[in-house]
């Protein structure tokens, strides 16, 4: 029987989205760059702890197993309908009326009277492309106690969701965060991923400097930052190539101020120049003076400047 159980929490399992092994995103500026919009309702940024992440990977196992239990005829009825032995939907095989109705009761199961009005129109209307576009199955709610809000969590408590996997952020019980998170207008709920600026409070010491001085209404001396990248033309189609560092020193000149500033960049291409007043700034090259790049410190108070030049 045991043996049998484990078969059926086996066939949950085949039914559930593949896995989201990568993540592509563009990297956000730090907060120093682009502050918090108090006008979007939609966004939120605090300091919170994280009280409970549900479900984890046992909690995941054991509700499968208990549904393989409590759903075992439907579970056997498709098994021996299935289009090949293990019950599993081969490719250029659409998924049966039953697969969809299991994987919708399996997503009921695990979220229950959590799941949204408009998230419970979505499921009962779902096709299996839309399951998977929907991910259910492959996210976790999260409770935080919020410690220090900065802007739309007014509230002692905050519940957003993330993805399991892919783009989804690591949350772990106990720990403190810096999140930054989106309210999905569709559903009303909240959400972060590892694209956005939330991290482990630990690693947010400059996020968290900026957030303050902006919070009591200060402002942090400016500072641009930037790197030459050097590039090798490629034959025939395609995208130059980005070549090591060749530890030659670049001259950066600074115009906009109330004087122009000069500094050299490290061995890596890497420059800074600091103690910026507000305003619009350009960065150009020295040994090339076409080759420029413009940053504004008007409302930010650092900004990234990356120039590219070929050799």
């Amino acid at each position: 029987m045991k043996f049998r159980n484990h078969l059926l929490s086996g066939l949950v399992l085949t039914l559930l989205p593949a896995p989201l092994l990568a993540c592509f995103c563009d990297v956000p500026p730090p907060f120093c760059g682009a502050l918090p919009n108090t006008g979007d309702a939609n966004h939120a940024v605090f300091v919170g702890k994280a009280t409970e992440v549900y479900p984890s990977r046992a909690d995941m196992n054991r509700l499968r197993e208990e549904f393989g239990r409590t759903h075992r005829d439907l579970l056997e009825t498709l098994r021996t309908q299935s289009p090949n032995t293990t019950g599993r939907v081969v490719a250029g095989v659409g998924a049966s009326s039953a697969e969809v109705e299991l994987r919708k009761q399996f997503i009921e199961y695990v979220w229950g009277d959590t799941l949204t009005t408009a998230e419970r129109e979505e499921l009962r209307t779902a096709n299996q492309r839309e399951l998977d576009r929907l991910a259910f199955e492959l996210r976790q709610r999260v409770h935080l106690e919020v410690v220090e809000n900065f802007t739309g969590a007014d509230a002692r408590e905050f519940t957003l969701y993330t993805e399991s996997q892919g783009c989804g952020f690591d949350f772990a019980e106990g720990e403190t965060y810096l999140v930054e998170t989106h309210k999905k207008v569709a559903t009303g709920t909240w959400e972060a991923s590892s694209c956005s600026r939330t991290r482990l409070l630990a690693q947010a010491t400059e996020d968290l400097e900026a957030l303050h001085a902006w919070k009591t209404g200060q402002r942090l001396p400016g500072r641009i930052s930037g790197q030459i990248i050097e590039l090798v033309a490629v034959l025939g189609p395609g995208s130059p190539g980005r070549l090591p560092p060749s530890g030659t020193p670049f001259r950066i000149r600074l115009l906009g101020g109330k004087e122009i500033l000069e500094t050299t960049s490290d061995s890596r291409g890497k420059f800074k120049f600091e103690n910026l007043d507000p305003g619009v700034y350009e960065v150009e090259l020295a040994q090339v003076p076409a080759l420029s790049g413009a940053a504004d410190l008007t409302r930010a108070s650092c900004a990234t400047v990356n120039l590219s030049i070929r050799r």
